[in-house]
């Protein structure tokens, strides 16, 4: 596992914020002036927080130039959310080839598992800023395998249309690992806490552990679900009752979150685009 971490341990300046807010947020007796000490560290990520505020999007006709009042307006859980965003946004350039996938078409996923998760979390009674951030990054640990695979196996490509569990295979067979725990691990290195990377290293399978994975089972449903979300007309797959009633959910209620999903994704991705072009 060292090995294929190898190019990926030193942490991203924003992941590093973001794993520190993940920690304010776990503790009741966070204050404003800790988050607003935490953001005003990178320049860039407070310019990008005001002009957040500023935005349509809150609908406040006073625009506020100070990095205070744009964290009061926008709120804790938004501020992670954004930190989250632009620092996946950011994320060192590295080639998803083996996947055949385009870094647009992996964007696209973290933020549609990333919206879809927080939405699911209202009905689920979790936390939903926590959601959110294990849905954008349960797939970090694609690009350490990507990069490896550029170095030993270049020519080789996932077969198309794989499920989680058959993706997790292909990627054992070629390099001994799979991206659930690559990220896990990755997310550990970059001190993260266990609620973002426990969900994300055990989401495959855990309807068969023992022990209350409850966001690892929300992941789960969230990313089997999400080919739907994503490309409206597809139809929503079957998932045992026992599954969804273990987050405390329903087919009627999952399918009931999709359209609100792709719509608040369409809008986030949107926002992002025009007031954060250069973040």
């Amino acid at each position: 596992m060292i090995g294929i971490l190898s190019g990926f341990e030193h942490v991203p300046p924003k992941f590093e914020v973001l794993a520190k807010l993940c920690t304010l947020l776990r503790s009741p007796y966070a204050e404003i002036t800790e988050i607003v000490e935490l953001v005003a560290i990178d320049p860039g990520l407070a310019s990008s927080v005001v002009r957040l505020a500023n935005s349509p999007y809150y609908g406040c006709r006073e625009e506020v130039d100070k990095i205070e009042n744009a964290v009061e307006r926008i709120g804790f859980t938004e501020v992670m959310k954004l930190v989250g965003i632009l620092g996946r946004k950011s994320f060192p350039p590295c080639p998803l080839r083996c996947y055949d996938m385009s870094e647009a078409e992996a964007w696209r996923e973290a933020l549609g598992a990333a919206v879809m998760m927080e939405y699911l979390a209202y009905h689920a009674n979790m936390e939903p800023g926590t959601a959110y951030l294990v849905g954008l990054m349960h797939g970090i640990g694609r690009y350490p395998i990507a990069m490896k695979m550029q170095k030993v196996k270049p020519a080789i490509r996932s077969p198309h249309g794989q499920r989680l569990l058959e993706q997790a295979g292909w990627e054992k067979q070629m390099l001994d690992t799979d991206y659930a725990y690559t990220g896990m691990e990755l997310l550990k290195l970059w001190r993260f806490g266990p609620e973002v990377y426990e969900p994300v290293g055990l989401h495959l399978q855990p309807f068969l552990r023992q022990g209350k994975q409850t966001m690892a089972c929300l992941l789960n449903i969230c990313l089997t679900t999400l080919p739907s979300l994503i490309c409206e007309g597809l139809p929503v797959p079957s998932i045992p009752e026992s599954w969804l009633a273990s987050v405390g959910l329903d087919e009627e209620t999952l399918k009931a979150c999709l359209g609100p999903s792709r719509a608040w994704l369409n809008s986030t991705n949107s926002l992002l685009e025009e007031r954060l072009p250069t973040a």
